[in-house]
């Protein structure tokens, strides 16, 4: 879940709560002990598989997580457009550099495929 101050908790639903002064809220368990939040304090709440957090951060995959049914298109530091698409366990991406004033015939490009066995 994302919260209205920008923070993003990820964990599961202990129990739904009620308070007269915050109303409605739920209690989330977290890796680092059970949070309280209210309706009021929730910007965008997710199932965890349509929240995947290993789309992309940078172009190389360094874990064994697959991109899942997810895809993205991302801009590494201003040049390097690249995008990926991924399936239970398979995952794809691809970019190219774009310097200015760089022929095309000397830009970069790159293609990987990951396959991540559960």
């Amino acid at each position: 879940m994302r919260l209205k101050t920008g923070d993003i908790l990820t964990g599961y639903i202990v129990e739904l709560v009620t308070d007269e002064t915050e109303g409605a809220g739920i209690k989330i368990k977290t890796a680092i002990g059970i949070a309280t939040i209210y309706a009021k304090q929730i910007a965008d709440l997710r199932l965890q598989e349509e929240a995947n957090r290993h789309s992309h951060r940078l172009y190389i995959m360094p874990t064994a997580e697959p991109i899942g049914s997810n895809h993205f298109i991302g801009n590494y530091e201003g040049v390097f457009l690249y995008a990926g698409a991924g399936w239970k366990f398979l995952s794809v991406t691809a970019g190219r550099t774009f310097v200015p004033t760089v022929p095309s015939s000397e830009q970069f490009s790159v293609m990987t495929a990951k396959a991540t066995a559960s």
